[in-house]
């Protein structure tokens, strides 16, 4: 069962994290608290944790002030995803983005948000790139 990710889920978090993407790809705990926790824009009930996966999701909405000019108001964005299988990040992610929907948000995109752990999706994670194209 999900549930509203925690700053002290960071551990287990970053272990799944490390386990789905090449290592170029890591994060520490530093960049996993900004991401999650210090970025004005995340959205906690889109942000979720699947304690018995360590499986996660962040999900960002626009604020205001906007953090650039061109933002778009109904334009919200999937930060980040670890899922231990497809299934689990099938869930996650469809959770997210009703979160997402129910905030107002027209448009959901995968990455380029403020203080992004991505500008987009990785190319050679083709995991990840299968499950978004779904």
């Amino acid at each position: 069962m999900t549930r509203e990710l925690r700053p002290e889920d960071c551990a287990m978090a970053l272990e799944t994290w490390q386990g789905c993407y090449l290592p170029k790809h890591r994060i520490c705990p530093k960049l996993f608290h900004q991401h999650s926790f210090q970025d004005a824009h995340s959205l906690r009930q889109g942000s979720l944790f699947d304690p018995a996966t360590g499986s996660w999701v962040t999900a960002k909405v626009p604020r205001q002030p906007p953090a650039w000019s061109a933002m778009q108001p109904r334009v919200g964005w999937v930060g980040a995803l670890a899922a231990t299988d497809i299934e689990v990040g099938e869930r996650l992610l469809e959770e997210a983005e009703s979160a997402l929907r129910e905030a107002g948000m027209d448009e959901v995109c995968f990455g380029s948000d403020p203080f992004h752990v991505y500008p987009g999706p990785p190319r050679e994670e083709g995991w990840l790139i299968g499950l978004l194209e779904r």
